[in-house]
């Protein structure tokens, strides 16, 4: 089982950028990054806008610097299971199935945490509106996860091209971030919670495999 990157702390043992930080995951994931602003976001932190500009600069560099946080985290997770998947196939390809839920189990399991329910709002935004922050965030934090699991998808489908694989990832992430953001009851019922993870990583692993399908038939035209 893949545990929950991050840690909880308790409200009094954060710093004035811990809590800027947490409460900026809230309003722009509630309100997006036009309609968020830095006034809004540490007056719901309990602290003033010179702290805002003097920690992050920039609404901007806030955004990237949430979105971030606990993306690297989790894309910390997903290598570590990856290295045992590594490990274990001892040479051998690895299932698709196991590749996807190394994939998406953190994702979905960080979701029905305290901040890990608005991150997953968060991220189902960012995917949808595509904002100018997108090419960063990607160049920074999507982007080198998915260089560590392409050759492992490629070994699977021999005959895709780099641009049908990253149709894959796309697949996987838009599913990943639909299922994460349906978490109502995963808090209060852990066992519906490990259900529609292994829900998600069969219907993933279903749709992939017809996607490479048609990769084939599209090549042999």
């Amino acid at each position: 089982m893949i545990a929950t990157p991050i840690d909880n702390e308790a409200p009094d043992d954060r710093s004035t950028k811990d809590r800027i930080l947490d409460a900026a995951l809230v309003v722009f994931a509630e309100q997006g990054f036009e309609g968020a602003s830095i006034r809004k976001i540490v007056t719901s932190a309990g602290a003033n806008v010179a702290a805002g500009h003097y920690y992050f600069g920039s609404k901007y560099a806030l955004y990237s610097a949430v979105t971030m946080r606990y993306l690297e985290q989790l894309n910390q997770t997903r290598y570590e299971a990856l290295d045992r998947l590594v490990a274990d196939a001892d040479g051998e390809i690895i299932s698709l199935k196991s590749l996807i839920r190394a994939f998406i189990e953190p994702h979905i399991r960080f979701s029905a945490t305290r901040y890990g329910s608005a991150y997953a709002k968060l991220i189902a935004r960012f995917l949808v509106e595509q904002h100018s922050l997108s090419a960063e965030i990607f160049e920074k934090g999507v982007y080198p996860m998915r260089r560590r699991f392409a050759p492992h998808l490629a070994a699977l489908f021999p005959g895709a091209n780099e641009q049908q694989l990253d149709l894959c990832f796309q697949f996987i992430a838009l599913n990943m971030s639909g299922a994460a953001s349906q978490n109502a009851n995963w808090d209060d019922d852990p066992l519906q919670l490990e259900a529609d993870i292994e829900a998600a990583t069969v219907f993933l692993t279903g749709g992939i495999s017809a996607l490479a399908s048609l990769f084939v038939s599209t090549q042999t035209r």
